[in-house]
């Protein structure tokens, strides 16, 4: 019995021991507005079996039958991390049944965890099959103030006891093959090899903290819905500026920090070229555009990027509307191009979609919803951003947005 005992304790610590699986159940439904979210909960390591713990917690909840009573599907994580390969499955899942993640005030979702979360997206199909391939769903995943989210490289798993060379190469082979497979299924989780640069770059004593606007901005990640642009008074030059250069590339999943050397850059060759051809334009690479027939409304331009062929200048439109302020991107040579299909008159939308315009973002449509963080630089800090955001307001002189 000793001689068991002693064997069984050995062959625990080559393996690594089991964790035990976390705990995986439903909340019930609760009213949201406008919405009724079917909500579930995931709590503790994260282990194989999660998988379909999942799943039994779904048909356990019995939502088809339940048609009317809910609106989405979301699961709330708090985890400190466990095995890769399960957070890569559970992720998958979630995208596959169209569950939303959302990391709650005061809970922490680390290392493997993060990537479950990952998978959050919209469009809830309880009844999606197994076997199908995974639908086109858009990202919905979301951090509340005061939640922690960190993604850290999969530890390598040494036993404990009678550590050999092939024990060790086997570890390490196979986080190395987590590695690989985070990096096959990014692009099914909507996540830009730019994107998950820093997470494949991250340390175990230094993970990646999404605490920054790049950070959730870059992985399409929602953060306090409080921070509307409705609620301002109005806009600075430098908010307009800090929007338009944040928005073209988290749009396309890219971190900006770089993007705002690049539109420097490019806004000085504007300037130099306009000299050179005296076009009289080089006061204009940032301006504004009011019309009488547009009332209080008004358009921001500025030169953010060059085309792929060199040959135009990628503009950006803010368009100043306190409902629904929103950027839109066109290709052009100078202003007096930018502006030639442009009429007061019409809709902006048709402006928006004219033949110059550049389709920037999943499905073609970049004038999707901003807020206060598209406005700061990408590295402020997410408690920092109304702080920096009241900096501007008071310092710089007003646009205003219409009554």
């Amino acid at each position: 019995m000793k001689r068991q005992s002693v064997l069984a304790l050995i062959a625990s610590a080559l393996l690594g021991g089991e964790p035990q699986a976390a705990e995986f159940t439903s909340r019930g439904i609760t009213p949201d507005e406008p919405f009724k979210i079917a909500e579930f909960r995931l709590e503790g390591e994260i282990a194989d079996a999660d998988v379909e713990h999942a799943k039994a917690a779904l048909a356990k909840a019995d939502l088809m039958n339940r048609p009317g009573e809910w609106d989405e599907i979301v699961v709330s994580l708090n985890s400190a991390g466990g095995s890769y390969k399960a957070a890569i499955d559970l992720a998958l899942f979630f995208r596959q049944r169209g569950f939303a993640t959302v990391v709650k005030t005061g809970d922490r979702c680390i290392s493997a965890c993060a990537l479950a979360f990952l998978g959050g997206t919209s469009g809830a199909d309880p009844s999606f099959p197994d076997g199908d391939a995974l639908p086109r769903r858009a990202p919905d995943r979301s951090i509340e103030p005061g939640a922690e989210l960190a993604f850290s490289p999969p530890r390598i798993a040494l036993p404990r006891l009678l550590t050999t060379p092939s024990a060790a190469a086997k570890a390490h082979s196979a986080a190395l093959s987590d590695f690989a497979r985070l990096l096959d299924v990014a692009e099914e989780l909507h996540v830009s090899a730019d994107a998950i640069a820093p997470i494949l770059e991250a340390a175990e004593d230094e993970p990646y903290r999404i605490d920054t606007v790049e950070a959730v901005r870059s992985l399409g990640i929602d953060y306090d819905k409080d921070l509307i642009l409705g609620n301002l008074p109005g806009v600075t030059r430098s908010m307009i500026m800090n929007a338009c250069i944040n928005r073209y590339h988290h749009l396309q999943e890219h971190r900006s920090r770089s993007g705002f050397s690049r539109a420097a850059s490019v806004m000085k060759e504007f300037i130099e070229g306009s000299k050179l051809l005296r076009s009289g334009e080089e006061s204009r690479a940032f301006g504004y555009r009011q019309e009488a027939q547009m009332g209080r409304r008004w358009l921001a331009y500025m030169a953010v990027d060059k085309t792929e062929d060199e040959k135009s200048f990628v503009w950006c439109i803010f368009e100043g509307d306190r409902i629904d302020p929103g950027v839109f991107y066109k290709y052009a040579g100078t202003v007096e191009q930018l502006f030639s299909d442009f009429s007061p008159a019409k809709p902006i939308f048709a402006f928006s979609r004219s033949e110059t315009s550049l389709p920037i973002g999943r499905g073609g449509d970049e004038r999707t919803w901003m807020n206060m963080l598209d406005m700061v630089p990408p590295e402020t800090k997410l408690s920092d951003v109304r702080e920096r955001v009241d900096a501007y307001l008071e310092r710089e002189k007003l646009v205003p947005f219409p009554d």
